[in-house]
């Protein structure tokens, strides 16, 4: 397939209808968890164990890290379910004390499997594809706000407003190769 500019929306849903082909049974199965199982204790741990067994995220080390700051983030479900956009932030704010890293990307996958017409999904291939289309503020890959204009712009710019976040991510993938 082509991918030169201008993209179109039967191309992105052409690639994401590929990957799902190939990989669709993943994200059934976290949305089905996610679905099911509550924001706390093994629920919450059980959420956090998909993303990484799936996703590589977070550090096999961290995920009792990220599930504890899940879990002492106030009022977390009914932000997630009103789209507050700051909840990615909150999630990511928490350092992983050994190497100091963020978890944004996990964080942008936790909100996007709880909301996925809410939060796109962060990642260095996303970041890598958004650079190589030009963006040139190279902050939002660390605040989600940001980020999700970046990806807003995107689909503005390329006449894309009728794919799903989740088109838009499996296109951005393919784009980065």
């Amino acid at each position: 397939m082509n991918l030169s500019k201008p993209y179109t929306s039967a191309q992105v849903k052409k690639i994401s209808s590929d990957w799902y082909d190939k990989y669709g049974h993943t994200d059934e199965v976290i949305f089905f968890a996610f679905r099911n199982l509550t924001n706390q204790g093994k629920d919450l741990r059980a959420k956090c164990k998909l993303l990484k067994s799936f996703y590589g995220v977070p550090r096999p080390d961290g995920i009792e890290i990220v599930a504890e700051r899940i879990e002492n983030i106030a009022n977390l479900d009914k932000r997630l379910a009103d789209g507050d956009l700051s909840v990615v932030n909150d999630i990511s704010d928490k350092k992983i004390q050994e190497k100091g890293t963020r978890q944004f990307s996990f964080a942008t996958k936790f909100c996007s499997f709880h909301q996925p017409t809410i939060y796109p999904i962060y990642d260095s291939t996303i970041y890598k594809a958004l650079k190589k289309e030009g963006v040139s503020n190279s902050n939002f890959g660390t605040d989600f706000i940001l980020f999700k204009k970046e990806i807003d712009d995107f689909i503005s710019r390329n006449g894309l407003k009728d794919c799903t976040y989740k088109e838009i991510d499996h296109f951005l993938q393919k784009i980065s190769e």
